[in-house]
């Protein structure tokens, strides 16, 4: 009998520095600066902009906003990997885990 192959999935996402806040894909966050302050919708994309990052939020309607990381009711330390690629790689990436 061989050894069991380790789910390295749940051993990143166990790991002790993801135990700071952490922007996941689908979560729920609310604008709270710039102009498109009150506006609520679900985190779908993550990109890094030099010292700072911008969001893309799927709004209830259909549409997305592009707001900074400062902007949302959320500070978070950490990103999911899985929000910032693109649609086909992001399923390939969820069908494999």
């Amino acid at each position: 009998m061989g050894k069991k192959k380790p789910n390295w999935l749940k051993e990143v996402t166990n790991h002790p520095m993801t135990s700071e806040p952490c922007l996941k894909l689908n979560q729920p966050v609310k604008v709270i600066n710039g102009k498109h302050k009150d506006t609520e919708g679900n985190v779908y994309f993550y990109r890094t902009e030099g010292d700072g990052g911008r969001i893309t939020l799927l709004l209830k309607d259909g549409y997305y906003i592009y707001v900074d990381k400062d902007d949302i009711d959320f500070k978070f330390g950490m990103i999911h990997i899985n929000i910032m690629m693109d649609d086909d790689t992001r399923a390939a990436f969820e069908q494999r885990i």
